[in-house]
């Protein structure tokens, strides 16, 4: 069947929560966008015969031929089989004359066994780079547009990208020299998050430095097996796409039907098109199922017939980002302090005091949301509100939504530090994995999040009423059957300082109005009143006023003098949730002009008078 924007449009629900790529959904369709037929070359890797080519059946200057005898006319080579070569010119001259006399084009070289460009050491670090240079000028020789390297390092998630960034740019610095690319594969260790790559090409910030995404190649097993073991393959793959200058179609077994047993070639290719890619798409085949031959054929097959049933591929819509590094300019902090959320180096500061949120301006249906945290203490709250209302449920500092929740040090049989998702203060869930007490909250299937001290990367894909959550590469959380399924994203502040960092978000396509109930409430013009750490903006005609700012609580001790907050005149009403000593929460909208038995809005102020002790939250005037 031909893969179309209508089959992939009717699909789209049902993979957004338990994916964690955007690869499964068309563009957003808030403006016309024009499609493409896929258009891509299919070139040939090396390492595909790397058995015939290691026992001596094949020689590397036949490669050229054999690629053509598979009716392929693009090469990747590999420098374990000609290693001792690579400053033989009249070697090299011979491999490029016998690619040139097929009509073969030589791609790049994949480098492998010349020193590790992330090296702790800056001694080893230069000398990997110089042992690269070799390479360099074999593939200028050759007409190649690349070199692929590793960037293999050792230490901390940070440490090490800094490092193979130190030693990325140095070797594309004399890359550059010869007009050639230097990229980077996953191939094990942290290349093999998609995420710490892109913030190493980001770090390196250089045309001519970009990624090779391989299919297949994302088992990280830093010695950690849970934190960072298998790596989703579709988020890997759109997470290298926006710096790739070639990519693998790495291959292993194939069922009956010829597909991938893997990798769903689908998905993939159109992921990797969806990203603007244009260049070729090289055959890598490491299986052992299949002969090498009917591996790279089967490899080859699939890719025709993936190109030829993709008839419309649409571009991705763009991140848009949810924080711009500078400023909170697209968020307002709803019932928290003005020092409770700020930024600091390019992060979020979340410092908990009050409990509250800070919500985003923007409303959001479907989409993909991603960002960084880091906890600085062992235990430690924090949270991620989805589909939220504007302003807190009656008698608690917290929204009505789904929460993320984003804490460290807390490890039971009914919650963990290492992405739950679950149902707050009215909204319902439905846990794909149903909790051990029954509530609305799905339970991790890894315990993947890092601890103190270091950043953890969230993606979470929201798609009419379902959700999920990708910790560090893998979805380990879901839901279904969500409402509301439309509403605002929240930081929420719970006592510890954490910081966020790389927030951003890809809104996708819904269709069809949404009943009022799948609906956040609508957002008022309404202002805190109450900043939870002390009285500003109140007065009281003594300093023994009785009062006590506790929190997201204003309290009032027995006999406690009025309290009174001057409003504006466009101020038309106030909503008070308020609780007597032994009461029960209640939310009241005072009007302008009335007087009621605990709080009294005339001559132009909110004035508390509580008749006995009681606790006071949730103050919002609204005009």
């Amino acid at each position: 069947m031909a893969h179309t924007r209508r089959t992939f449009l009717g699909n789209s629900a049902k993979l957004a929560a338990f994916a964690t790529t955007s690869s499964a959904f068309p563009s957003c369709i808030s403006a016309p966008l024009r499609p493409k037929m896929a258009n891509f070359e299919i070139s040939l890797a090396q390492w595909s015969l790397h058995r015939a080519f290691g026992a001596g059946d094949l020689d590397n200057l036949d490669f050229a031929k054999m690629a053509r005898h598979f009716d392929i006319n693009a090469i990747e080579y590999v420098n374990q089989f000609f290693h001792d070569k690579s400053l033989d010119e009249n070697y090299i001259a011979e491999m490029k004359q016998r690619a040139d006399d097929m009509g073969v084009q030589s791609l790049l070289i994949m480098c492998d066994g010349d020193g590790n460009l992330g090296d702790p050491s800056a001694t080893q670090r230069e000398i990997a780079v110089q042992n690269h240079r070799q390479w360099l000028r074999a593939a200028k020789q050759l007409g190649c547009h690349s070199i692929r390297v590793n960037a293999a390092s050792s230490g901390s998630f940070e440490e090490q990208q800094k490092l193979a960034a130190d030693g990325l740019a140095k070797l594309a610095d004399y890359g550059a020299e010869y007009g050639l690319n230097v990229i980077v594969e996953n191939h094990g260790g942290y290349s093999s998050n998609g995420n710490w790559l892109a913030g190493v090409m980001n770090m390196v910030g250089k045309d001519n430095c970009g990624t090779l995404p391989d299919f297949g190649n994302f088992n990280m097993y830093n010695g950690n097996d849970v934190q960072d073991g298998l790596y989703d393959r579709y988020q890997g793959v759109e997470e290298m796409m926006p710096f790739a200058k070639a990519v693998s179609a790495k291959s292993h077994a194939f069922d009956e039907n010829g597909n991938e047993t893997g990798t769903d070639y689908y998905r993939m290719v159109e992921l990797v098109l969806r990203s603007g890619y244009t260049g070729h798409l090289g055959i890598e085949y490491e299986g052992g199922k299949h002969s090498e031959d009917d591996g790279i054929r089967l490899t080859r097959d699939l890719l025709k017939k993936v190109r030829s049933e993709l008839t419309e591929i649409y571009p991705l819509e763009p991140w848009q980002d949810l924080f711009n590094g500078n400023d909170l300019s697209n968020w307002q902090k709803v019932n928290c302090h003005d020092e409770t959320f700020t930024v600091e180096d390019n992060m979020i500061k979340c410092d908990g005091i009050p409990t509250g949120v800070l919500r985003s301006e923007k409303r959001y249906r479907n989409f993909i949301c991603e960002f960084e945290y880091k906890h600085i203490e062992d235990v430690s709250n924090a949270g991620f509100f989805v589909w939220s209302d504007p302003t807190p449920a009656i008698g608690v500092p917290f929204t009505r939504a789904i929460e993320v929740q984003v804490i460290n040090g807390y490890e039971t049989e009914t919650y963990t530090s290492h992405g739950d998702i679950f149902a707050i203060w009215g909204s319902t869930l439905k846990p794909v994995r149903p909790h051990p007490s029954g509530a609305e909250r799905c339970l991790p299937s890894q315990r993947r999040a890092r601890g103190t001290g270091e950043w953890n990367h969230f993606r979470i894909a929201a798609v009419d009423g379902t959700l999920s959550l990708s910790v560090n590469g893998k979805v380990v959380s879901a839901g279904t059957e969500i409402n509301p399924r439309e509403g605002f994203l929240c930081i929420e502040a719970e006592g510890k300082t954490v910081y966020f960092r790389n927030m951003r978000v890809r809104e996708l396509p819904s269709s069809g109005r949404l009943a009022p109930e799948q609906k956040a409430e609508r957002l008022r013009r309404d202002h805190s009143l109450y900043n939870g750490r002390d009285l500003t903006g109140w007065t009281a005609p003594s300093k023994n006023h009785g009062w006590k700012a506790n929190g997201p609580s204003l309290v009032a001790d027995t006999g406690a003098a009025p309290l009174r907050y001057e409003l504006e005149s466009k101020i038309d009403s106030v909503s008070i949730d308020w609780q007597p000593t032994g009461g029960s929460m209640t939310r009241t909208r005072i009007e302008r002009g009335e007087e009621l038995d605990n709080f009294s809005f005339v001559r132009g102020a909110l004035t508390l008078h509580p008749t006995a002790k009681m606790n006071f939250m949730n103050l919002f005037s609204r005009h």
